[in-house]
């Protein structure tokens, strides 16, 4: 199964699912990581939907607008706690 891209990735025109007609899900593993996916793939265990479908360029704005570090969610928790 291909890895699900991340918004901070490189992308290059031979990537099998940056395609500029196909529609992307935005999906989130509970670690609260984000990726953007291909509509028409199936999705990970452990992760599920919270955008799309929509173009790329949509998903990769609202991963942006969502995102508030790019520490995995338990790893933000226990830096907190240790303050």
């Amino acid at each position: 199964m291909p890895k699900p891209f991340r918004s901070d990735e490189t992308f290059y025109p031979d990537e099998t699912f940056h395609l500029d007609e196909t529609f992307y899900l935005v999906v989130s593993s509970k670690e609260g990581r984000h990726s953007v996916w291909p509509s028409f793939a199936q999705i990970p265990p452990g992760w599920r939907v919270v955008f799309g479908p929509q173009r790329r360029a949509e998903c990769l704005d609202f991963v942006n607008a969502v995102r508030t570090g790019r520490r995995p969610g338990s790893l933000a928790q226990a830096q907190a706690r240790s303050r």
